[in-house]
């Protein structure tokens, strides 16, 4: 297990070798809520290399997996403030994988796509919202798929509901008008 006495936390960084996966996440886990690392600061894990000549390697395809970081994310490490933050060779023997708390700093969420093709599941969505409008349904159905995905992403992008259903009258008026795309209104 890990023990550890910090009585002047917390650090701004702190270096921590770790000699296998299951000693790295309690490290973590550790740290985490004992609140060792200041806001910003960063975690230091040193991990012996997998090919090193004097301990048991760790393979660094297998660290986010122990850590439950979902390599597609953000690179949160769950129920922490810890974020990925950077791996660097530290000698022939060991690499340092540095986590950074991230705690009171607003976390990015992902931007809504703009890419068209990722709409195309709303437009059957769109169709029933047009279904009170029989002539903008109708001339809607008529466009090429591209046009019908592209009112999908006028409609359905913004974030707040009130400008959503703004964009949805808008495209009403206009297919009702025989417009095929907001970009040529």
């Amino acid at each position: 297990g890990v023990s550890v006495s910090l009585s002047d936390k917390p650090f701004d960084c702190c270096l921590a070798f770790c000699f296998s996966l299951p000693a790295m996440a309690e490290m973590v886990l550790k740290a985490a809520p004992e609140a060792w690392i200041s806001p910003g600061g960063v975690l230091f894990l040193a991990y012996p290399k997998a090919k090193n000549k004097q301990y048991p390697g760790i393979g660094r395809d297998d660290i986010f997996p122990a850590l439950h970081i979902d390599p597609d994310g953000d690179g949160r490490v769950p129920d922490t403030d810890f974020f990925f933050h950077q791996m660097v060779s530290l000698d022939e023997t060991f690499t340092l994988i540095g986590l950074q708390n991230r705690a009171g700093q607003k976390v990015k969420t992902p931007q809504k796509s703009q890419r068209v093709s990722e709409y195309e599941v709303l437009v059957p969505v769109l169709e029933e919202m047009l279904a009170d409008k029989p002539d903008a349904l109708s001339f809607f159905q008529s466009l090429t798929p591209g046009y019908r995905r592209g009112w999908a992403r006028y409609v359905f992008s913004p974030v707040k509901k009130e400008t959503q259903d703004a964009h949805l009258e808008t495209m009403k008026v206009l297919l009702v008008s025989g417009v095929k795309s907001i970009d040529l209104a």
